[in-house]
């Protein structure tokens, strides 16, 4: 009853947030790295401030402020696109080794396409690892050029990033998103599912030694198994985009150890997703911080 009664709580405070527009961002960091916020080209002053008060970034930290472009967007993920579309935000503090990728959009309502789940889930393919990324845009996007501000920050701190690898994860972006709009009316499709299968898949392609040697029948093979083990039916066709896809992503020259050991652990991850969000502004101070916001803003009108 007390997890319940916090949760409530939790909504609570997050429906006065947005009532009052009080600009409150993550304050937790679990290491001393530089913390980025990435915001797309196509902003427009007031649309780049709106942003900012819709993720939440803190006034009151050092972060450093990128902005992503078209040449960016070819850089990491080979694709041509105007700098008048780039919309999409994130703001990005690294975490202590272990802590994993956590995700928060900020803006559910305008990043129309791409899930929570999904950004960690290409965030782990592209080699990036502990991590909090929140995400936010001031009008209706898909959101990958959040993903791509995330590459840019990591590389600008010193990170080095496959190039291959954030292609890839780009791709699997567009291939899964097509997939979860393909089947927004199967009722035997659950998007947080299927991400829990893609993540299964992609670990057991880890897991194969001699990777050179896959072909796209083994691939087709463990799709199918995965598939049904979530009790999940997709068309031969999205079967077939999906399994490019990964032909694609088990000829990567990454660190199959390190990303096998964390999609292990996402799939639990996104169930907990709810839970984990309430433990993350527990544990941040963001609801402490609110309440006294309150009180102060109760405070001034009585007195």
């Amino acid at each position: 009853m007390f997890k319940k009664n916090n949760k409530i709580l939790a909504i609570f405070l997050a429906v006065f947030l947005c009532l009052f527009m009080m600009p409150f961002g993550i304050n937790a960091k679990a290491s001393t790295d530089q913390d980025y916020f990435t915001y797309g080209a196509g902003l427009s002053e007031a649309q780049l401030s709106e942003t900012e008060r819709l993720i939440g970034l803190p006034q009151d930290q050092d972060i450093k402020r990128l902005v992503v472009t078209s040449e960016d967007f070819l850089k990491y993920t080979g694709m041509n696109i105007q700098d008048s579309s780039l919309f999409s935000s994130a703001y990005i503090s690294r975490q202590s080794a272990g802590s994993g990728v956590h995700v928060y959009i900020n803006t559910p309502d305008n990043i129309t396409q791409i899930k929570d789940h999904q950004y960690m889930n290409a965030a782990l393919t592209a080699g990036i690892s502990d991590v909090n990324i929140v995400v936010g845009a001031p009008i209706q996007v898909t959101g990958e050029t959040a993903l791509v501000g995330v590459y840019k920050a990591l590389e600008d701190a010193g990170y080095t990033l496959n190039k291959d690898a954030t292609k890839t994860a780009t791709d699997e972006l567009i291939v899964v998103n097509e997939i979860n709009q393909n089947n927004s009316n199967n009722a035997n499709f659950d998007s947080e599912d299927f991400s829990k299968a893609i993540a299964e898949i992609k670990q057991q392609i880890s897991e194969i030694a001699d990777k050179d040697s896959i072909t796209i029948e083994q691939i087709t093979i463990i799709i199918n198994n995965v598939l049904n083990e979530f009790n999940i039916t997709i068309s031969d066709s999205d079967k077939d985009a999906l399994s490019q896809w990964l032909l694609d992503f088990s000829k990567l020259d990454i660190d199959w150890n390190s990303i096998g050991s964390q999609l292990s652990s996402l799939g639990k991850v996104i169930s907990e997703k709810a839970d984990d969000i309430y433990q993350w502004g527990n544990e941040s101070g963001f609801f402490a911080k609110l309440w006294e916001a309150i009180k102060a803003f109760f405070d001034k009108i009585f007195g």
